[in-house]
């Protein structure tokens, strides 16, 4: 495979263009998230301007009329189907006394009862009829429900309730295929059929009270509203009872236990609630139940009023009821069977509060409400429910108290807030500012829903003042879903109208409106902060005349079949393995859409963001004379209308469609210009000129100069429109994407609009906007073709975009647990389909759009390098450099925005080509067993995939897309097949992902893999040289690790050096990582040291097989293996195979390696061997090098000393690289420079210990003394030097230890020691001097041969001391004095009895005052002193002097005659020991001993109380006179 971090260069386009598609993401992705973000209901209803509720509908603007647009017809009659014939020849032969009619729209069904006999048929064809008579009563009301898993049949996926005046049954619908067989492949479908099941699942009484309506919802609850205004719940769960009983029972949520108790006036007394937390209070007719007990007590109506309808919102768990006269209750659905009501409004508290919104109004037009619907919070998060009238009023209604504030004053308009941050991605609900004012005030906290507050009025087309329709009367039917109403009323007894009201196709109008005198919640008309800016809701109004009167109208849903009836996936495949995957994927994606990562629901895209992934809204409508199916255009539908009456783009009704909305407008001219090339191109072809006629050109946006205030902008293209001051360019799309001139062929030119003004982006503001090009006063606004572009592409990537790509499943009992994808393969395919188109349509028409070669990736040359190589440039956010005015304004100006425009563009096309791509891949990975390929991956990379989306696979993937290709042509070669046409189904899908190098080396890979298990050596050797030679075709864009590790396994080292030589010097063919390294390796040089750092990546190949094979793996060699594939395992399972697979080959292949790595001319193929035998300390082996002679000349012994001398140079600290270097002297006989290298080391400031640095010293001064000194006098002074600075560093080590042991908190001290050498001077005065270290300054002065008789005496008074004051007190005399005198006898040889340092007659009277002071032995002195080496005869002159001297000290010390006594052992030893004396001395020495002895005994003949003395000194004298 190719080189995954090393793809550069013109053939690599995916990696040049990094900032490019990270510039085209974050336009996208700010488009995208203001595109898909709802504007808030309460902007669009004044409600945060007013601070109460509002009012609409009575401005020409809420249903406005516009020239070429009001004429194009939104509903459509798409088919008529009448009832089938059966049903009606049952009607008309038999007399009948009670019918009805509806429709089951979640399954496609219509419905009749005649007496007791239902009759169920799929509307759509009149076909599938089911009857159901095993009633005797007569039916009253029908409904259908979801069933609870787990409950009835596995079959059954739907219930169908029907009631009577007596029971109520539950039946079960089975949708199967007629014949019973198994499922057909997808290309042949088959439809299931309508089954009833004979008998029914339940049976209930009704108490006597008939059910009017009836209600499933999708988690399978069932409700029901009866007659005497009460509603009940089903509650059916699995299993049956304790007494035997079907464990199914109905339960009254509107009266609890406790309301039995209660009396009924106390139970129907109002209680009051406010709709808003405002400071005036408005009163209303609302009953809440906010505590537990009022929730147990229920709500007990006082009167009997019929529940005719029920609406659920499953997203907030609310019910909805209506009844007969119009009241609406609330109710909140807790836990299976429970529910209570928190809120109930009666008719006259509904017409109250609209009332107070609006008082000028008729009472009449808000009595009666006729229909409830739910809005769930996936349409609006301030909207909870819509009432509509009779009259087409809709009431729109919160159940929860909200908090509003009025907005800025116009004077904080400046304050904008910009476009949401990109990285919110498709997640962001804020919404942006609109118009200079912030964000709205509308903080809503969670809260229990308590109450129906009335948000907003909005009065049905006619009110305005100019408005040339009657509003609609009569209305008894009418939907609500996403914004969009239908109604039908009855203007006469024979037909009815279908009115359908939508704001689809209309951008939101922006209106200036001024504050009432009073700010009152409950004003009469619309009003606004002063100066603030407020969007309308505009609404196309659609009348279509019906064939009869209706009966019921229901939206048309997708058809949604239980699961369990459906085949694994829905979809078979005839690949068990694969039908499974399919099954797991489905089941993946199943569970809550549309929700936030805390669990709160996202709010749906506007409707034009989706249409091309949904076809029209249909909606079913059921007449006395059948079913009337009809569909409301989209707005692309309504567009593809335009051009086909005008036959053209050039209309009238077109001009007015894109000045309304231009970005809006060209992106769905777009759609059709794309995906009608294949079925209309005629249209298709119509569109285009549409887009370019009317997509205008980019322009700048010039404010006033500084001082003239906010003047009149001026605009680089003139022409304006009309319809500008109605409309903003696209209320949708930030200031980047709306300019504010509109580039159409019309005529009129007018001021700019406030909104326009707000839009003016100031040259000092700091919220520049990707696609703003700020200049010197004014901004560059892109034309609407390329925001059209860019809509649309947002628009086909959002229902992917951010989906994870796979998910990890583990299901037990099935045989594939692993990762499936997070795509599914209908969402792969639509995407494709759409893409490619939109790539065509860049690609036909590129000399208009980018200028550039279209294609894909692999096309783009460095000539189309985006923004950063054009003469304008953008940065990272989109953002141009600061430039004159006048750069921007004027023809020069024009080319640089059309330049700017360009580069946009065509960072467009490579991240639109780069989504195709990863698609194809996808969808080739998907199609292969994508858990398979994905297994293959290292754990953390397949964490990373799990987490990766779209989004982060296309802006961000790239290398991950390189090792999922990689795994998978490596399953090819591990099954042992041709990889030929893999590999051109990837050249196709995929070509800048997998390049024409990865197809050479992937057939590269397949001939290794073959010449491997070949068994002829000649075939394997030529196999091997023609992968070799292959792979050295497409350096250095190749996976050189994977293809290193194969050559290894096969034992082709030559391959494996050949191909990184190759690499290396393809990477550097200018030789700049030889330079760098020849200069020092400069910080500066960046070229020089990529390129060094480029072929060093090379080398790593040759040390790693090395390193295997002179120890197995190491932490370095696993940092640079690949991840394990399929492949590895099968070469290495072949090469054991192998006779030659033994360690000693491979050892051979080893030193055959790194003798030919050496031998080669590659310099830096020799350091990074070098660093190899470093890092695994292999010193012996590298010092060996040097007799490795080159055949271009020399020897590796110049490399291996270059280097070590450029290491050490560089890293003067680095201990290991100064000591081989010492050594590599050495070994050369070189000892004069290993000596300096050794002095080097001894007196570097590194962390070298003292030890080490005598060790240095002690080892410089031995080569020093090897080399031949006397031919170089400089070499016999530097012998003295280092001779001299081993003695002192010895002294140190003396003063150090010293240090430690008496003074061993002086941390300070003993650091300066321990981290360099002091000299002699510095070791006195500032150690031994300030610490006493005593025997320290004697070694300091018989080290500098210092003669101080009288300090040195001193100094051995304080030694003497210390020492004996350090014996154990306890001790005997003889013990403390043998102690002294083994330091004396230490001190002693260590001088060798030096007189300088060593006074021996000082000494010996201080040894002996000691002795006499403690009362040892009197021999213990004399003794020491004679096996320190003292003479005997030197010995009876110290003492003889001794005695001589008569000093009264020994009288201090208690014994006068202690000296006699020492005297008379020291002769007594000779006399038993004469050996001690030599023979030559000894008659002398005999004589002199004669002479002391009698002068002694002259001494005590005069002494009282010696008789015992002399006594002993009679004995020695006759042993002297026998010696003599």
């Amino acid at each position: 495979m190719l080189r995954r971090s090393e793809r550069v260069g013109v053939s690599e386009p995916l990696w040049v263009y990094t900032e490019t598609l990270d510039f085209a993401g974050k336009m996208l992705e700010n488009l995208m998230a203001v595109d898909g973000a709802p504007q808030s209901f309460l902007d669009f209803t004044g409600c945060n301007y007013q601070g109460g509720s509002s009012i609409s509908g009575l401005h020409d603007l809420d249903y406005p009329s516009h020239v070429g647009l009001s004429e194009v017809m939104q509903l459509k009659t798409i088919n008529k189907v009448p009832i089938p014939a059966e049903i009606m020849e049952k009607y008309f032969r038999e007399r009948h006394s009670h019918f009805m009619m509806g429709l089951f729209p979640d399954i496609h069904y219509a419905w009749l009862t005649l007496d007791n006999c239902i009759y169920i048929w799929k509307y759509e064809n009149g076909n599938d009829v089911a009857y159901f008579k095993g009633i005797t009563e007569t039916i009253v009301s029908v409904g259908l429900s979801h069933t609870k898993p787990g409950v009835w049949p596995a079959n059954v996926s739907r219930i169908l309730i029907l009631t009577t005046a007596v029971e109520i049954v539950l039946l079960g619908m089975v949708f199967d295929y007629p014949s019973g067989d198994v499922i057909v492949p997808v290309t042949e479908p088959q439809e299931k059929v309508l089954h009833l099941l004979p008998q029914p699942l339940a049976l209930l009484p009704t108490d006597g009270v008939p059910v009017t309506s009836i209600l499933g919802t999708p988690s399978g609850r069932i409700f029901l509203g009866s007659r005497d205004g009460n509603l009940y719940e089903i509650v059916y769960k699995k299993g049956k009872s304790w007494f035997g009983w079907q464990s199914c029972y109905k339960v009254n949520h509107s009266r609890g236990l406790l309301s039995y108790l209660i009396p009924s006036f106390l139970t129907s007394f109002p209680f009051p609630s406010l709709p808003f937390s405002t400071p005036l209070e408005a009163s209303n007719e609302t009953r809440v139940a906010a505590d537990p007990m009022m929730a147990t007590m229920g709500t007990v109506h006082s009167h009997k009023d019929a529940l005719v309808q029920l609406s659920v919102d499953v997203t907030r768990n609310l019910l909805y009821t209506l009844s007969e006269k119009g009241d609406v209750s609330v109710y909140e659905l807790g836990a299976d069977g429970k529910a209570w009501s928190t809120a109930h409004l009666t008719q006259n508290a509904i017409v109250q509060q609209a009332l107070s919104v609006v008082k000028t109004l008729d009472s009449a037009l808000f009595r009666p409400v006729i229909s409830v619907q739910a809005v769930d919070a996936r349409e609006s998060s301030d909207v909870h429910m819509v009432a509509i009238t009779t009259n087409g009023v809709r009431l729109y209604y919160s159940t929860v108290r909200v908090q509003l504030q009025p907005p800025q004053m116009a004077a904080d308009m400046s304050q904008t807030a910009g476009m949401p941050d990109s990285s919110m991605g498709m997640q962001t609900q804020q919404q942006p500012s609109m118009m200079g004012v912030g964000p709205p005030q509308y903080t809503p906290a969670p809260q229990k829903p308590s109450t129906l507050c009335l948000l907003h009025v909005r009065m049905p087309p006619g009110f305005a003042a100019n408005s040339p329709s009657h509003w609609p009367t009569r209305v008894h039917s009418a939907l609500y879903r996403k914004g969009q109403l239908v109604m039908v009323n009855s203007p006469g007894p024979e037909r009815d109208l279908l009115w359908c009201l939508s704001s689809d196709d209309i951008p939101a109008p922006v209106i200036r409106q001024s504050a009432p005198p009073a700010m009152s919640p409950f004003s009469s008309v619309s009003s606004a902060m002063p100066g603030t800016l407020r969007t309308v809701r505009s609404e196309v109004t659609s009348v279509l005349p019906l064939d009869g009167f209706v009966l019921a109208v229901e939206e048309v849903v997708e058809c949604e079949e239980d699961e369990r009836n459906e085949s694994p996936g829905g979809v078979v495949t005839g690949d068990e393995e694969k039908d499974m995957e399919l099954a797991l994927q489905r089941m993946v994606r199943k569970g809550p859409r549309g929700k936030n990562p805390d669990g709160s629901w996202m709010l749906d895209p506007p409707p034009a963001v989706e249409q091309h992934l949904h076809p029209p809204r249909k909606y079913a409508v059921l007449t006395n004379k059948g079913i009337q199916l009809v569909s409301k255009l989209r707005p692309v539908d309504v567009l593809h209308r335009l051009l086909v009456d005008a036959k053209g783009p050039d209309s009238q009704g077109l001009r007015t469609y894109f000045t309304a909305a231009p970005d809006q407008a060209g992106a769905t001219c777009l759609l059709i210009a794309c995906q009608g090339a294949a079925h209309n191109p005629q249209v298709a072809e119509w569109a285009t000129r549409a887009f370019f006629m009317y997509g205008g050109e980019p322009g700048s946006t010039c404010l006033s100069q500084p001082g003239g205030g906010m003047g009149r902008p001026q605009q680089s293209t003139p022409q304006q429109s009309p319809m500008t001051s109605y409309f903003s360019p696209s209320s949708a799309l930030p200031r980047a994407f709306n300019p504010p001139s509109v580039s159409t062929p019309v005529s009129t030119n007018v001021a700019a609009t406030p909104l326009q003004q707000s839009q003016m982006i100031s040259p000092m503001s700091s919220t520049s906007l990707p696609g703003e090009v700020a200049g010197g006063v004014g901004a560059l606004n892109y034309s609407h073709k390329h925001n059209a572009l860019y809509l649309l592409l947002g628009r086909l990537l959002r229902p992917i975009w951010n989906l994870r790509m796979v998910h990890k499943v583990e299901l037990p009992g099935s045989r594939l647990k692993g990762m499936v994808s997070g795509i599914l393969m209908e969402e792969l395919n639509s995407a494709q389909d759409h893409l490619h188109r939109l790539q065509t349509f860049i690609a036909q028409n590129q000399q208009l759009i980018c200028g550039g070669t279209g294609g894909n990736l692999g096309n783009v040359t460095q000539d189309h390098s985006i923004a950063f190589s054009q003469k304008v440039s953008l940065d990272s956010s989109g953002r141009q450099p600061n430039r004159q005015s006048g750069q921007m304004m004027g023809p020069a100006g024009n080319v640089n925005m059309q330049s700017v425009e360009r580069n946009s563009l065509e960072a467009l096309r490579i991240l639109l080509c780069l989504c195709c791509e990863v698609l194809g891949l996808w969808k080739v990975l998907c199609l292969h067993h994508l858990h398979g390929v994905a297994s293959t991956l290292s754990p953390e990379q397949q964490n990373v995939l799990c987490q990766l989306t779209f989004r982060d696979m296309v802006l961000n993937g790239q290398e991950l897309c390189s090792i999922l290709i990689e795994n998978l042509i490596n399953s090819y070669l591990g099954d042992r097949a041709s990889v030929d046409a893999i590999s051109s189904k990837l050249r196709d899908v995929c070509p800048s992902l997998y390049r024409q190098e990865d197809a050479a080396c992937s057939k590269a890979n397949e001939v290794l893999l073959n010449a491997i298990a070949q068994v002829d050596k000649e075939k394997r050797d030529r196999m091997l040289q023609q992968a070799l030679e292959l792979c050295e075709g497409v350096c250095p864009h190749i996976d050189l690790p994977s293809v290193s590790r194969r050559f290894a396994a096969a034992h082709f080292p030559k391959g494996v050096l050949r191909l990184c030589l190759t690499c290396a010097s393809r990477l550097d063919p200018e030789g700049l990582a030889v330079r760098f390294y020849n200069a020092g390796q400069l910080a500066e040089d960046s070229l020089g040291r990529k390129a060094y750092l480029s072929r060093m990546d090379c080398y790593k190949e040759v040390t790693l097989l090395l390193d295997q094979a002179y120890g197995g793996s190491s932490s370095m060699s696993a940092m640079h293996t690949s991840p394990p594939s399929p492949i590895s395992s099968t070469i290495a399972s072949s090469a054991v195979d192998q006779s030659s697979g033994t360690p000693l080959h491979v050892k051979k292949d080893a030193k055959w390696l790194l003798n030919a790595a050496l031998d080669s001319d590659d310099c830096l193929l020799h350091v990074a061997i070098y660093e190899w035998m470093l890092q695994r300390e292999l010193h012996t082996e590298l010092l060996h090098t040097t007799k490795i002679t080159s055949r271009h000349g020399g020897s590796a012994r110049v490399s291996l000393e270059t280097y070590l001398k450029r290491a050490a140079e560089t890293d003067r600290e680095s201990l290991p690289i100064q000591d081989l270097l010492w050594k590599y002297y050495e070994s050369i006989n070189n000892h004069a420079m290993a000596a300096k290298v050794l002095h080097g080391l001894a007196t570097a400031s590194s962390s070298v210990t003292l030890d080490q640095r005598i060790t240095y010293l002690a080892r410089a001064v031995m080569c020093m003394r090897s080399d031949n000194v006397g031919c170089a006098p400089s070499q016999g002074v530097f012998l003295r030097e280092l001779e001299d600075q081993l003695e002192v560093a010895r002294i140190q080590q003396k003063v150090l230890n010293a240090l430690k042991k008496a003074h061993g908190s002086a941390e300070e001290a003993i650091s300066r020691l321990t981290t360099k050498l002091v000299d002699i001077t510095q070791l006195y005065e500032d150690f031994a001097e300030p610490f006493g270290l005593w025997q320290c300054k004697l070694a300091i002065l018989h080290c500098v041969g210092h003669n101080d008789p009288t300090f040195v005496e001193s100094i051995w008074d304080y030694i003497l001391e210390t020492e004996l004051a350090a014996t154990p007190a306890a001790a005997s005399p003889d013990n403390r004095m043998g102690l002294l005198l083994a330091e004396v006898k230490a001190l002693g040889t260590e001088y060798n009895l030096s007189p300088r340092c060593f006074p021996l007659t000082y000494i010996t009277r201080q040894l002996e005052i000691c002795s006499c002071r403690l009362g040892a032995s009197p021999e213990i002195v004399h003794l020491a002193l004679v096996s320190l080496g003292v003479g005997l005869p030197k010995l009876i002159n110290i003492y003889d002097k001794l005695i001589s001297s008569n000093d009264r000290v020994w009288l201090a010390m208690g014994n006068e005659l202690h000296l006699l006594e020492a005297l008379v052992s020291l002769v007594d030893s000779f006399t038993k020991n004469p050996s001690l004396v030599v023979m030559s001395e000894r008659r002398a020495f005999v004589t002199h001993c004669q002479d002391v002895v009698a002068t002694c005994l002259s001494e005590l003949y005069s002494r009282p109380n010696t008789s015992e003395l002399i006594e002993k000194f009679r004995v020695v004298q006759i042993a002297l006179n026998r010696l003599a």
